[in-house]
């Protein structure tokens, strides 16, 4: 093709391609370099600019274990966002540490249309450092929990429910600590991952089993509170308080912990639909935050299992003319409880005649019942109880005498608590 068949676009495009080299852009559309540069002359001289700069810019990226550090000097990247993007940096993982961002104006001389013309451009130079937020351990076991999930890509078929009862499941196992580990001979009992999940399992479908009388319209599932022991690959808490009585890598750990609820939610989802809510304890409150998320996408073809990962850690769920609130208990006080409720959700609390909260943290069973204002209905606060074991720091300070023990609630639509359900731990 001569040179005045093709269209300016196909001739910026050309020269986009080559990287700005005008001779590799004419010898690509097969004409003479003195042809295509003439061309070019009778252009737009922004125009031609734009298209002579490299479509990638240069970065330099450094990535280590827990840190990350990119540079970028130039006129494409303008912005912190635009850095982080190009680099592909997960926020979820990475939280920025501190930024440098500088700008400056360049002034080019350029040959257009016969005459010399000056072109002035903004440069900058953006540098971000990087830390990592998310354990290296636990980002792994993420990936191999999403490679499991690609491959096997779960479908669940949809199950036929009963849409007309009148009735919500509330299944709350607050301080599992899944991760802890108990030595018999020290403390008078074994406690690990694996015993974790055959008692939290069992504990389930013997409250499954109770529920053959009703019609449950909904079952409602806090996830976190504690279900972890550990909130860091260094074993610590949200608090950065060290945990000495760690069953196994943090990895393992977080990875058998998910497959572990998956089995509870497969169980339970054959009832009715599954809610699960995010609501962190003082344990886990990054780790739960994952295996909620991570549990949002296995179920992400199931129409009957919702998960609500909202950064709120105090959470609400209302069914008919009840109200529940699900908190750890370990940074509110209990008596400013019902004032949180009634200011943090007025329109539920306003049409709702049945409230209670219901917290962990204590690992033992206790009910209180307060009033949220003098014209306010009182508020049940509960403190539900632990199936976890007891561990030596639990030891040595003389917490042994408690109820091993899963608690739900059966909740109806218009009449509020209908009965609860205690199961006790099988060891």
């Amino acid at each position: 093709m001569k040179c005045a068949d093709y269209t300016d676009a196909q001739i910026l495009d050309a020269l986009r391609q080559c990287g700005g080299n005008k001779a590799k852009a004419a010898k690509k559309l097969g004409i003479p370099d003195s042809t295509f540069k003439g061309r070019l002359d009778k252009l737009d001289t922004t125009t031609v600019e734009d298209a002579s700069r490299p479509d990638r810019p240069v970065f330099k990226s450094d990535q280590q274990a827990e840190s990350w550090t990119i540079e970028s000097y130039g006129d494409r990247i303008e912005s912190v966002d635009d850095a982080l993007k190009a680099a592909g940096v997960d926020t979820a993982i990475w939280e920025i540490e501190r930024v440098v961002v500088n700008g400056w104006d360049v002034t080019m001389k350029m040959r257009a249309g016969g005459k010399d013309k000056a072109l002035t451009k903004q440069n900058h130079q953006i540098k971000v450092w990087l830390r990592r937020k998310v354990a290296r351990g636990i980002e792994i076991a993420i990936s191999d929990l999403k490679k499991r999930m690609e491959a096997w890509s779960p479908k669940y078929a949809p199950v036929k429910h009963d849409r007309g009862g009148d009735f919500l499941l509330e299944v709350s196992p607050f301080d599992l600590h899944f991760g802890a580990l108990a030595w018999g001979q020290e403390v008078g009992e074994d406690y690990d991952c694996a015993i974790a999940e055959r008692i939290f399992v069992d504990a389930v479908d013997r409250i499954v089993g109770r529920m053959d009388a009703y019609k449950i319209a909904e079952i409602v599932v806090p996830v976190g509170q504690d279900f972890f022991h550990v909130d860091y690959v260094r074993a610590n808490t949200v608090h950065g308080t060290i945990i000495e009585d760690q069953d196994t890598r943090y990895g393992k750990m977080f990875y058998s912990g998910v497959l572990a609820f998956v089995r509870v939610i497969d169980r339970l989802r054959q009832i009715a639909p599954v809610v699960l809510l995010w609501s962190p304890g003082n344990h886990d409150r990054t780790t739960s935050y994952h295996l909620a998320v991570t549990l949002s996408v296995w179920y992400r073809q199931a129409k009957d299992v919702k998960v609500d990962i909202s950064p709120m850690i105090r959470k609400y769920h209302r069914f008919g003319t009840n109200l529940i609130g699900f908190t750890h208990g370990d940074e509110e006080k209990q008596i400013s409880l019902p004032t949180i409720m009634a200011a943090e959700v007025p329109k539920d609390w306003a049409e709702t005649t049945s409230r209670e909260w219901h917290v962990g943290h204590f690992h033992k069973k206790r009910e209180t019942s307060y009033n949220a204002g003098d014209t306010h209905t009182g508020v049940m606060v509960r403190v539900l109880p632990s199936l976890s074991g007891t561990d030596y720091w639990h030891y040595i300070k003389g917490y042994v005498n408690k109820q091993r023990a899963l608690q739900a609630f059966l909740w109806h639509r218009t009449d509020g608590l209908f009965g609860s359900f205690t199961v006790n731990a099988k060891v």
